[in-house]
């Protein structure tokens, strides 16, 4: 949408017409409406947060002003000022083609009644300058901020995803310009609170104490739209949406890759920071994984320093082919419920980074010998020996085997770390997850330096044959 041009509205003319409207406005509800404590909504709850910190549901308030205005709109449309603005908006040629027309994007977007246009800043100023009053900063400021939206080509659009258990010591994390770690804002956590996206051990609450409000913030544009569009725009539309997710999905499987922990995203809410369409939510829940209310994991000021260098080299290289697969079945593993289950998935991600030329006929035989030679060959533990990481991974397929085919029960003389010390099949899970965490970083280093993530396994194993 691109601004006209009309030589008979002079610059100035709609901070003019706006001022004497509102100015006019304000006096007749001072004068109609005295100043009243706000009307309690009871049944309609909100979010607030308490000097302690602690956030709590309150009955909703309407300030005494809101009721004021609805009541006295008809009054407010026969002032002279108001003929005079609306006179104005229908002479500038972008703003006339937006009035009583569909505005917002291809996938969202609501009827802008010439009223909402002309009682925008009616509307706004009492909220900004905290009663029903006249002020000359506020007025400015607000004016502006409309007058950028109503000339917009585009719209921008927030993407909020809940790191939950996630704490960081320095914050925005900043891994591309449009993409950041961060601590949520206040209005950003009663968003996810309202929409229960903070799971409790103790189901709903009225109350709730947000230890660790950290999320991953992807800012992004879609093109702006004056009524109706077609299936292709919104085609266009759903793919950009579809995108901004998956970026945000993708640095909760590189947080998993890269370092212990546990960190999940409950779900993801978007909404949109411009008018016309600024107000509206939409979300989607997630699997926030096994008791999300003990996850934990840290990134220190090192690690965040580390991270976004971390991010880039992930982003070159994961995308795609065998060690895509690996990041998401090792990342998935994070997100259920059972030890069990874990253990397939990593198993999975095992087969995917070092049994990805299996399919070739050549390379058919003992699936699971050479995934145990291979990672004691690629994996760097220095704690282990070779042959200890061949055994673990040996097992490990196995336990693996005894699950999938064996009826759910793995060996219990299987379960033993790499030094064959008897473990917990939770035990277990967690030494298979930090070897192959540490393979999966390896590749993206190799996969990134050398442009493929294919390894030579022959010339690995036996380098001087």
């Amino acid at each position: 949408m691109r601004a006209g041009h009309n030589t008979s509205i002079e610059p100035g003319d709609l901070e003019r017409a706006m001022r004497e409207y509102v100015q006019a406005a304000v006096r007749l509800l001072a004068e109609v409406c005295p100043e009243a404590p706000p009307m309690v909504l009871r049944g309609l709850d909100e979010w607030k947060r308490d000097s302690d910190g602690i956030f709590r549901l309150y009955d909703r308030e309407e300030p005494f002003w809101v009721r004021c205005i609805q009541l006295h709109e008809e009054q407010l449309h026969s002032l002279d000022g108001y003929h005079h603005l609306v006179a104005v908006l229908r002479g500038i040629p972008h703003i006339a083609q937006q009035l009583d027309e569909l505005v917002g994007t291809a996938i969202g977007a609501r009827r802008v009644e010439t009223d909402d246009v002309a009682d925008y800043l009616v509307w706004r100023l009492p909220r900004a300058a905290g009663g029903m009053r006249f002020d000359e900063a506020q007025f400015t400021q607000l004016l502006r901020n409309f007058e950028a939206d109503l000339g917009r080509e585009s719209l921008s659009f927030a993407l909020i995803a809940p790191l939950l258990g996630l704490r960081v010591k320095t914050a925005p994390i900043r891994l591309a310009a449009d993409i950041e770690i961060d601590n949520m804002t206040d209005e950003e956590i009663i968003r996810c609170l309202a929409l229960g996206l903070f799971p409790s051990p103790w189901g709903p609450q009225r109350m709730a104490t947000i230890e660790s409000a950290a999320a991953v913030r992807v800012r992004y544009h879609m093109e702006k739209r004056v009524g109706a569009h077609d299936e292709r725009q919104t085609e266009e539309a759903s793919q950009i949406q579809r995108t901004v997710i998956d970026r945000a999905i993708e640095v909760l499987h590189a947080l998993r890759v890269f370092k212990d922990g546990r960190v999940s995203i409950p779900g993801l809410l978007q909404f949109p920071l411009h008018w016309p369409v600024e107000g509206s939510t939409w979300f989607m829940y997630s699997n926030p994984g096994p008791m999300p209310w003990f996850n934990k994991y840290e990134l220190s000021e090192g690690d965040a320093a580390l991270f976004p260098d971390f991010w880039g080299r992930f982003q070159d290289v994961a995308a795609k082919g065998p060690l895509a697969n690996a990041v998401r079945r090792f990342s998935y593993a994070s997100d259920r419920d059972r030890d069990d289950d874990r253990l397939v998935d990593l198993l999975v991600a095992a087969e995917s980074l070092f049994l990805a030329d299996a399919g070739q006929p050549q390379y058919r035989g003992e699936l699971r010998y050479r995934l145990a030679l291979r990672s004691a060959f690629f994996i760097d533990q220095p704690e282990y020996t070779r042959r200890q990481l061949f055994k673990h991974m040996t097992r490990a397929y196995d336990v693996r085997s005894g699950i999938v085919h064996g009826g759910g029960e793995p060996d219990r003389d299987l379960l033993k770390g790499p030094t064959d010390a008897p473990l917990s099949l939770p035990e277990f899970t967690k030494v298979t997850e930090h070897l192959l965490r540490v393979a999966i970083k390896k590749g993206i280093d190799m996969a990134q330096t050398a442009g493929s993530p294919c390894v030579d396994w022959e010339a690995l194993i036996m380098p001087n044959v």
